[in-house]
């Protein structure tokens, strides 16, 4: 009888634990010494994979940049990381064109595929960027909008929002 009640308490602590993301889990037990390789890579890609986020978590795009520790750590986000897991997640890729895409936003970087390439903005009247090649436009893009969105955070906290 006492074995499976500690059978029933550590699958109820299991069940409770799922509740929490891994991210969440890992960012809880990092290095006293900073972040290791394994958490650059690890910030990179929640950080590449905030537009696919976005809309199921029903949460502020601010809230989830927060998550990734991306504003303690700004450094470890590097254009070479962020190209390299672009390229070897092309659908990634493809959320941050649909991003740039679905925005609704009066200034903002802006990302788009014309006939001779692609073009990386700022809106309104802003720097225009030409690439040929894809996975350059969109380091491009997520390298600019997401120091951007770093940005609001930072206002967003100092004006007590977050």
């Amino acid at each position: 009888m006492v074995g499976w009640s500690v059978v029933l308490v550590f699958a109820l602590l299991a069940l409770g634990l799922g509740v929490y993301s891994a991210w969440t889990v890992r960012r809880e037990h990092r290095s006293p010494h900073g972040p290791t390789v394994a958490d650059a890579r690890e910030i990179v890609a929640h950080v590449c994979e905030l537009p696919r986020a976005f809309g199921p978590s029903g949460r502020s795009i601010l809230s989830l940049l927060q998550e990734t520790g991306l504003d303690q750590h700004r450094s470890l986000m590097t254009k070479s990381a962020v190209a390299q897991y672009l390229s070897q997640h092309p659908d990634t890729m493809q959320a941050w064109f649909r991003w740039s895409e679905d925005k609704r936003v009066d200034s903002g970087w802006y990302i788009c595929r014309q006939e001779s390439g692609y073009i990386v903005g700022c809106h309104p009247g802003g720097e225009k960027l030409r690439f040929t090649d894809a996975v350059e436009a969109c380091t491009a893009f997520v390298m600019r909008d997401v120091a951007n969105m770093l940005d609001h955070l930072k206002m967003a906290r100092a004006l007590g929002r977050l």
